[in-house]
Formats: C-alpha cells, sequence, structure tokens
C-alpha cells in the first residue's frame, strides 16, 4: 500500500472520528434550529408590525440550523444578560431561520450569515454581517438605535 493512500486512511478515520465526536457533543445537530429565549418571534411581518406599533426597534437575526457561528452566537451572544434587558426593553426580537424563510432572506438581500439587522418603523437601518460576542452586540444596537433618546 502506498504512503499517499495511508495517509488519505488515517485522513478518513481522522475526519470520522471528529464527526462522532461532534455529534456526540451537541456540536452537530439534525432537525430544526432551536431558537433562543430572547426571540419572540419567527415571523418577520409580525415582529416588524409589533415593534412598529409599540415604537420600538425590530432586531432581526439571521441565520440556519448548519451555520456554526450562528449556532455559537445562539449559545453565547443571545443568552448575555445584559443584551436580553435591553432588548426587553427596546426591541422586538426576530428569529429568521434563511432556509425555512428563503423568499423573505432572499427580499431582505441576505448573502452571507449570521446576520443581524435593525429596523425602525418598517425600515432596516443597520445590518451587520458576522459574529459579535454578547457586550459588542450590546454596544452596536445601541449605536444603531435611530431613536430620539428617553426624556429623563
Amino acid at each position: 500500500m502506498s504512503t499517499t493512500i495511508r495517509v488519505v486512511i488515517v485522513l478518513l478515520l481522522i475526519a470520522a472520528w471528529w464527526g462522532v465526536r461532534a455529534y456526540r457533543s451537541g456540536g452537530i445537530t439534525t432537525g430544526e434550529t432551536q431558537m433562543p429565549a430572547v426571540f419572540q418571534t419567527t415571523d418577520l411581518a409580525l415582529g416588524l408590525g409589533r415593534a412598529r406599533e409599540e415604537s420600538r426597534l425590530a432586531v432581526v437575526k439571521a441565520g440556519a440550523d448548519w451555520c456554526g457561528p450562528c449556532k455559537h452566537m445562539d449559545a453565547t451572544t443571545w443568552q448575555d444578560g445584559q443584551l436580553a434587558q435591553w432588548l426587553e426593553r427596546n426591541a422586538v426580537p426576530v428569529y429568521m431561520d434563511i432556509d425555512a424563510a428563503a423568499s423573505e432572506a432572499s427580499s431582505l438581500r441576505i448573502r452571507s450569515i449570521p446576520v443581524t439587522m435593525v429596523f425602525y418603523n418598517g425600515e432596516e437601518v443597520a445590518r451587520h454581517v458576522g459574529y459579535l460576542d454578547g457586550p459588542e452586540m450590546l454596544s452596536w444596537l445601541r449605536g444603531n438605535d435611530p431613536r430620539p433618546p428617553a426624556n429623563p
């Protein structure tokens, strides 16, 4: 057996071991994405409508079950306590699975994930593509809030 074939076999065995390990640890899942508790809806139109009625922002997180950085944000960023409190007071958080809502994702011109979008009065005012941790996301949301400051 040639050296090349031996190397390929070893690499395949390593890849199979790594996949089994990731699956058992929850790093790979099957089925639908588990929505983090901070999100109130998966219905974009409902979320935008509620945000408009309540003079709040709509914060839309778009991702997919197969997206590693999306799952990492679900497990870390969206679990941040200060971020969750800010969202509760200021926004209607919407969770969009781009596979389940493909036509909406297309109409929003989503080309990369994870993506977080901020809407105010039904209009997109900000978009961030990529990972942010909890404090970074909170800072980004505060910096992209177009509403006038509240009176003390």
